[in-house]
């Protein structure tokens, strides 16, 4: 089993599949005999922490040989009010994923289900040290994380935040005139992944409060003028004269 992982920091000028990531593997002969897959491609919905084991976050692509797929990511920003009825976290750099993953792990090691760590983690435990302790480690994680166990973790959701859609279309078959233009690059039975975005733009949804102090002003400025017959600007005026006289009287009062 082999494992690649990318993190793509780069400027994208303008959307469309030919300013995209293309993947191009090549898939062992043994492998396209026997039918099995062999490339799995995992578009993880964090770019800070790319978690494995929780399903929820991130989309799994099985490749089949000689096929071409097509990946359409799109954005959308969420920046969300910390009010008392839904907190949220402001702290620069955190990960809702990570928080899930670190206190799930610390979970299952509080009940001894562990007895070693596999290499992406960073555990006080030993390494699993050949593959039967791996697969061991591996159906322990995968049995006790479809479970919901997240309602004992506190970990809230960023205040500010994007969210990223991936939109997998069905798997093309490589044609003569597809494989002609491509068989410099990509071997026989090879595959190839494009992942890009469709268009240079993202949706942004920002909350606001609905009732703040100004609105309530207003309010109260309409109720006076409904039923006193007078408006905030009235009040104004009263208090100005009143204070106006307060002045007065103290500086007669001072000669």
């Amino acid at each position: 089993m082999r494992c690649f992982t990318f993190h793509p920091n780069v400027t994208l000028g303008a959307g469309g599949e030919s300013t995209g990531y293309s993947l191009l593997m090549n898939i062992p002969p043994r492998d396209v005999e026997n039918g099995t897959v062999f490339w799995t491609v995992f578009i993880h919905k964090d770019l800070g922490w790319a978690s494995t084991y929780l399903r929820s976050t991130y989309t799994k692509i099985k490749i089949r040989p000689g096929t071409s797929t097509h990946v359409i990511l799109s954005a959308k920003e969420v920046n969300q009010l910390d009010t008392k009825a839904y907190p949220c976290e402001s702290r620069e750099g955190y990960s809702n994923d990570e928080c899930l993953e670190t206190c799930l792990l610390r979970e299952i090691i509080g009940w001894n289900r562990l007895s070693c760590q596999l290499p992406s983690m960073n555990l006080s435990l030993p390494e699993c040290r050949n593959m039967t302790e791996i697969m061991s480690s591996l159906s322990t994680l995968l049995f006790f994380y479809n479970f919901p166990f997240t309602s004992n973790c506190p970990c809230q959701t960023p205040c500010q935040q994007i969210r990223y859609s991936v939109d997998v279309q069905p798997a093309e078959n490589f044609t003569h005139d597809k494989r002609s233009l491509m068989e410099v690059l990509l071997p026989e039975k090879g595959s190839q992944v494009f992942i890009y975005f469709f268009e240079k733009t993202a949706e942004v949804l920002t909350e606001s409060q609905a009732y703040d102090f100004i609105q309530m002003l207003g309010e109260f400025g309409g109720c006076l003028g409904l039923f006193l017959g007078i408006s905030i600007v009235s009040v104004y005026e009263s208090l100005d004269r009143y204070i106006r006289s307060v002045f007065a009287r103290y500086a007669d009062s001072r000669k």
